[in-house]
């Protein structure tokens, strides 16, 4: 089975990508009169670290774990065996980066489409931002704790209706956290009132 995680998550890092450039120039079409969108980096990846200074890292399986333990929707957790374990970024770092992006997307003024689901593409480029910068940092052998999810949400939460929808999450050493990446509003995993509901989780 992990095999075929990893076959799948290959596979789903090649839509990650096509989705995150379509949805970028799709938004950015009428916004931007050339076309052209101006990416700048986010601030250097931080990790949070071990009592000894090293950085901290957690597993695949523990995160499985702890979202079978609050979700009584879970499915699976999908994610690229080939990997041991994943860096867990400091939080004041993550913090960082939801604004940078926040500011990214007011900068460029990229809106969504109604007629879409944007979430997940909201979600994709915010991954996408951290990937760069961790793999900028010389951690080429990992990935960030740092995923999207898929929620059946059942409540309202972070101004968006309940429905069907795609939210960011992240390990930090402060622990687990829901991100709407829409307005980059946080929760703690065992207060956001979806918890339950979360089924499918990727792990690039």
């Amino acid at each position: 089975m992990d095999n075929c995680k990893g076959t799948y998550l290959k596979r789903c890092c090649t839509l990650v990508v096509t989705a995150f450039v379509l949805s970028v120039f799709y938004a950015a079409a009428e916004a931007v009169p050339d076309g052209y969108v101006e990416v700048r980096m986010p601030e250097a990846f931080v990790p949070a670290t071990m009592n000894d200074g090293s950085p901290r890292y957690i597993t695949a399986r523990e995160i499985r774990a702890e979202l079978k333990r609050q979700s009584s929707d879970f499915v699976e957790l999908f994610w690229n065996s080939d990997i041991e374990q994943f860096i867990v970024p400091r939080h004041d770092w993550l913090v960082h980066l939801t604004q940078y992006y926040l500011t990214f997307l007011k900068s460029n003024r990229l809106r969504g489409k109604a007629e879409s689901w944007d979430c997940e593409n909201y979600s994709s480029l915010l991954n996408a931002f951290a990937t760069l910068r961790i793999w900028r940092a010389g951690f080429y052998d990992t990935r960030g704790a740092i995923g999207w999810l898929q929620v059946d949400a059942k409540q309202e939460w972070a101004g968006l209706p309940a429905a069907k929808h795609a939210l960011m999450f992240a390990i930090t050493e402060k622990g687990f956290f829901i991100i709407e990446p829409q307005n980059g509003q946080f929760i703690q995993l065992e207060e956001y009132p979806n918890k339950k509901h979360i089924q499918e989780v990727f792990l690039f």
